[in-house]
Parts: structure tokens; sequence; C-alpha cells
């Protein structure tokens, strides 16, 4: 008996394992930064320049050593930059490789709108502008409006909005996890956070993005739609975020490192279970 029940007890654990992959840090940027270079410091060195509407230039974005949401640390400053809305920093720019089509991922970040005077995103997965001329994905609100809006163009099947949290002066923070299929066809679901809190849900779309991936700013290389406030914890992940994980990031009370339980900890936990199967059936 005690035989049969280890090998069963070890199969039923590794399924567990194996369904249930945790995430892990692909980017994250915390407001660290050379010049206008923000510091990758998940350990992949994914470090991003400041990009002036597909110009890398300065005078656009200070990094200020003034708590950002809590506690201590730097955050990202984009403010207007002549007669363009600000810059982005591009991920898929730094060097990282990802198939946001058809491999589950997270983003999260803080955020704190300086105006309302012009359209503002806040992240964007693709190479468009918003008007819909390129399949894109994108959180932003529209000039005049506080709602933030999580949009999939050009078919326009995703479109979840969340009222006043994009008012002005105020720290908010945005999750939003996409749980791939499996059939390499573009399909999945996505779940929107703002603040910790559960938006929506969406599972009508086909993503089929070129998989270019921004933060403050959107695809193209023209002046529109790029974010003018204050951003910080800016994480991409591999895989999906759970909804525990994402209150925790969003009340502050762990980072986008500390969020992610480690390896060690679940091979642990599987042998604690193992030792305990095997008293039970003694």
């Amino acid at each position: 008996m005690h035989c049969r029940f280890v090998p069963t007890l070890l199969a039923t654990l590794l399924l567990l394992a194996s369904s249930s992959p945790a995430a892990s840090v692909l980017v994250y940027y915390d407001g660290s930064a050379s010049g206008t270079t923000l510091l990758d410091q998940s350990g992949n060195g994914y470090n991003s320049a400041f990009d002036a509407n597909g110009t890398t230039g300065t005078g656009s974005t200070i990094l200020t050593t003034t708590p950002a949401y809590s506690g201590s640390g730097a955050y990202v400053s984009l403010t207007a930059n002549g007669t363009n809305q600000s810059g982005r920093y591009g991920v898929t720019t730094s060097g990282l490789s990802y198939d946001f089509n058809n491999s589950s991922w997270s983003v999260a970040m803080f955020y704190n709108r300086q105006s309302t005077a012009t359209n503002d995103t806040l992240f964007h997965i693709g190479v468009g502008d918003g008007f819909g001329g390129e399949n894109e994905l994108y959180a932003w609100a529209t000039a005049s409006s506080t709602t933030l809006s999580l949009q999939h163009y050009p078919d326009a099947d995703v479109n979840l909005g969340a009222s006043n949290k994009m008012n002005l002066n105020a720290w908010h923070h945005l999750a939003v996890t996409f749980t791939a299929s499996g059939l390499n066809d573009g399909t999945g679901v996505l779940n929107y956070y703002v603040d910790g809190t559960l938006i929506g849900t969406d599972s009508t779309f086909t993503l089929a993005t070129n998989n270019s991936f921004f933060f403050g700013g959107q695809g193209s290389g023209t002046s529109d739609r790029n974010f003018i406030g204050f951003m910080d914890e800016m994480a991409l992940y591999q895989g999906v975020l759970d909804a525990s994980q994402i209150t925790d990031l969003a009340s502050g009370v762990k980072t986008p490192l500390s969020v992610i339980p480690e390896p060690s900890r679940m091979a642990f936990l599987m042998l604690g279970l193992l030792g305990w199967g095997m008293r039970r059936r003694r």
C-alpha cells in the first residue's frame, strides 16, 4: 500500500505544479535610471531608453527620488515635450522578444496623470497609434475623460472601462493579465484590474499584434496619445498573476519581484505534502 501511494502522490503534485506555473518577471522598472535610460531590475538586462516619439532624446523625462505611491524610491515623470506629447519607453526595443499573441503574460504599473488636455496611453502592444490602422491592444484615456479604458483595435471587440481612474494628481494601479488559449490562434482571456479590483474580463477577441510593447506611449512614431504624468513599478511578466498577487502589488505590500513565489518554495511545499502523505499511510 505504501509503495503504491508514493508514486500516486508524486504524480498528483507534479500535475498540479505543471498545470499552474508561477509567473516570472521579464522586465521591472522601479524608476532607477542612468540618464534617461530606465534600468531593468529583473536581472534580465532589458534597460529601456526614453524615446521621444520615434527619436531618442533628452529633456522630456525627469527621474526623481520623491516617493511615488508610498514609501521611498524613484519614479518616472513624463512631461510635455514641445509640440509633442511626452514620449515612451520601448520594452521590446530594449531587446526583449515575446509572443504576446499566443503566450500568457501580465503587466502591472502605478500611474499618476498630470493633464487631461491630451489622450494618454499607459501601455501599448502593437505598432499603431490607437486609431485602428493596426492590430493593437492598449490602456488609455481620451482627452478630457477620466475613464481608463482597455481596448483592442481594429475590431473594437475589447472595450473595458474604469471610471474616474485617470483623474489628475492621484496615484492608481493598473494590471492586465492574458491567459493564452494554447491554440496559437491569438485567443485567450483578458482580465483587467484597477487599484486591485477586477474591472472586467473579455474573451471575444483575437490578438494579431506585431508584439511591440511600450510603457507610457503608443506604437507609432507620431506625437499623439503618449502619457503625460508619473509612472512607477512598471513590470511585465511571463505567465499570469492571480488576483491576490495583483492586490498585493496594488496595495504596495509586495513589489513586482517579491510577489512571485520562489521555485524553491514550491519544491518545499511538495516535499512537505509528500512527507505528510507518507506518515498518513503508516
